[in-house]
């Protein structure tokens, strides 16, 4: 099949094959694990082979117009004449592929509108910051205890229980995305995302061995923040070595 396509002015389209297919743009022949790209008030051809479904995402000129001045210095450049995005891995586009398709999904999920909407906002921020290439800045060792401790002391484990984006702690601490992430990394050697992945963790294990009530492993998972259980069952079990089921079972022996 083909598409022509165009939007507006100040935005960006995204699109990445939502199966094992690949497709043309502008005749350049692409694979199914590139995330496509074309700026606003450009001209596009899609041309997809039979039984060929796409995942299309529209940024608004205002997604680029609410950002912060640095932030835009950071991301990638919504006027790029690119075809598609460079840098990002092949396991953070399947990550991506998995949480719109549970979005999508007919029975629909537990979160708010509002909540998905924040969520969807900062995953694409993450992958336009990860496709410019920037150096980052540096941080002094006295500045980075104090973003860890402003960090430490936004992240309550009430928030923690729902979704928390980069962009809501970088608001909160008041740092860019990069500064934020090379904290991390200069602190503790891992991402944000990973840092809370693992504080979450954590506390879904006290929660498992400890909690008087009747909870299912779905229930704590998603109580904490997980909204994919097969993705929360592997991460519990890389971290503490056993199984969510397996903790329930040493508890009630």
């Amino acid at each position: 099949m083909r598409q022509q396509c165009r939007i507006e002015d100040g935005g960006l389209w995204l699109g990445f094959s939502a199966n094992d297919k690949s497709c043309r743009i502008n005749n350049e022949p692409t694979t199914f694990n590139q995330f496509l790209c074309r700026s606003g008030g450009q001209d596009f051809e899609l041309l997809t082979p039979d039984h060929f479904s796409i995942y299309g995402l529209v940024l608004h000129p205002s997604f680029f117009s609410g950002l912060t001045e640095q932030t835009k210095e950071e991301v990638y450049d919504s006027n790029s004449d690119g075809l598609w995005l460079d840098n990002i891995a092949v396991d953070e586009l399947h990550k991506f592929r998995q949480y719109l398709s549970l979005l999508l999904a007919p029975k629909g999920n537990h979160w708010s509108s509002i909540t998905h909407e924040s969520i969807l906002h900062d995953a694409i921020l993450a992958l336009l910051t990860k496709a410019q290439r920037t150096s980052f800045a540096h941080v002094t060792s006295p500045q980075r205890q104090r973003i860890m401790a402003r960090v430490q002391e936004y992240l309550t484990e009430s928030r923690l229980k729902s979704p928390v984006t980069m962009s809501e702690i970088c608001s909160a601490v008041h740092v860019s995305r990069r500064t934020l992430q090379y904290t991390f990394a200069q602190c503790y050697g891992i991402s944000p995302k990973q840092y809370i992945q693992v504080i979450r963790l954590n506390q879904a294990r006290r929660m498992l061995q400890s909690s008087e009530e009747f909870l299912t492993i779905a229930d704590v998972a998603f109580n904490y923040g997980f909204f994919h259980l097969g993705q929360f069952c592997q991460s519990y079990k890389r971290l503490f070595g056993e199984t969510p089921r397996q903790t329930l079972q040493y508890k009630n022996n």
